[in-house]
This record gives structure tokens, sequence and C-alpha cells, in this order.
């Protein structure tokens, strides 16, 4: 039998964590809280950041999918040597 480890990623992670996570500040993060962008969890005295709220974060961010971007870059690539 063979003895496996498991490392779990956690479901929420502290304000720090989620700061270093989302590779912003602080002092970001609690804006980004007060604006209504993120919801914070608070369990006992702590505040937290549930990892699937990080991540819709990071994709309602992206500004333009991937697959668009490049169809416009050819574009301007075809406009310029037209």
């Amino acid at each position: 039998m063979t003895n496996m480890t498991y490392t779990a990623t956690p479901a929420a992670m502290s304000v720090t964590a989620a700061a270093q996570y989302l590779s912003i500040s602080r002092a970001n993060l609690y804006r980004l809280i007060k604006a209504g962008e993120l919801r914070p969890a608070k369990v006992g005295g702590r505040t937290l950041i549930r990892r699937v709220d990080a991540d819709a974060l990071l994709e309602r961010s992206v500004s333009v999918p991937i697959a668009r971007a490049k169809d416009d870059r050819s574009q301007v690539f075809d406009n310029v040597f037209a």
C-alpha cells in the first residue's frame, strides 16, 4: 500500500493571501471590497476571500478575449500594409 500525501487547495484565503494571489496590494483588495467588486466572507473575527470569488474577479477583469485580440491585431496589420 502506498502512502500518498494530498495537499488541498484552501477554499478561502486571508486578505493578505488573497492580495498575493491576485498580485495586488492589501489596500487595493480592500478598495475592491468597498466598491462591491469582491465580496468577503466573515468567519469569526476573520475576513476571508473565497478562491472562487477571487477567480471570478480575474475573469471579469479580462478586457478582450484572446481570440478577439488576435483578430484585432491581424486587422491592424492588414490596414498598415494595405
